[in-house]
């Protein structure tokens, strides 16, 4: 994901550079329906053939381990969606955006963590991340929904 999200900065920033919030928009829900489809279809694969890959790859023993890791996979799509907001934030000039969300972000994973780890064990922990990054997918939409309005507005303000 890392390396799609360089990718597309090169665009994002002519396109702010151009105040274009609108294409922007447009380019952000592009790359988060392709990246999380991709991400939903990787995960579909992966809970069809979890329990053969856990047999094959690191022995019958680990078997069980078979929930945690279909929760683990569906928390890293959740998260795949929302890979445009980085470069888009960047672009914008607003990169500390990121910063408090992440650190916000951690704070409510270790409070569902707790909780959840003791209550449910391992899989409590599977459950927390899935809760967790459909939060931060949550907040993080409202945050660039909202840096995407600003940036539009400034354009229509610097008008003539």
């Amino acid at each position: 994901v890392a390396h799609l999200g360089q990718a597309i900065y090169p665009e994002l920033a002519k396109l702010s550079s151009q105040d274009d919030a609108r294409a922007m928009r447009k380019l952000a829900l592009r790359a988060a329906v392709v990246a999380g489809s991709t991400g939903l279809a990787a995960f579909a694969i992966l809970a069809a053939t979890g329990p053969w890959l856990i047999r094959w790859s690191v022995g019958a023993a680990y078997a069980q381990a078979y929930g945690l890791l279909v929760l683990l996979a569906l928390a890293a799509a959740i998260g795949v969606f929302a890979f445009p907001v980085g470069p888009i934030m960047y672009a914008l000039g607003r990169p500390h955006v990121l910063l408090r969300v992440t650190v916000v972000m951690s704070l409510v994973y270790l409070g569902l963590l707790v909780p959840l780890l003791w209550q449910w064990g391992l899989i409590g922990a599977g459950m927390a991340a899935v809760i967790n990054a459909g939060i931060a997918l949550g907040v993080l939409a409202v945050l660039l929904k909202r840096s995407l309005r600003r940036a539009g507005s400034s354009r229509l303000s610097a008008a003539p």
